[in-house]
């Protein structure tokens, strides 16, 4: 019974590190990205960056007051981030775009 490979909760390889800056958030639909990184942070520490919410949605959720969910989730070597409030998608006047983009 000695031989069963319990699997580690942490990276093979910790000191390394890859950031998924992608194009649709964690909870939309499961496309190769989804899979490549879940399946990276087996080797690596990986953190998904969700896309920045544009400001309107922002201000359209504040007026809901719905309950503030967690902005950090954790499993096992991959950490998904959620943007905060105060960065959010802006298009216009362009050099405040800019400025929140860069």
């Amino acid at each position: 019974m000695d031989d069963i490979a319990i699997p580690s909760s942490t990276p093979y390889l910790p000191d390394v590190g890859v950031l998924g800056l992608v194009p649709d958030a964690w909870e939309d639909v499961w496309m190769p990205r989804h899979q490549i990184l879940s399946h990276l942070s087996r080797f690596y520490n990986v953190v998904w960056m969700n896309p920045a919410k544009e400001w309107r949605t922002i201000v359209a959720s504040r007026a809901e007051s719905k309950p503030e969910k967690n902005d950090l989730t954790r499993l096992n070597g991959f950490l998904v981030y959620e943007p905060e409030k105060w960065l959010p998608l802006l298009y216009r006047p362009r050099f405040l775009a800019n400025f929140f983009s860069d």
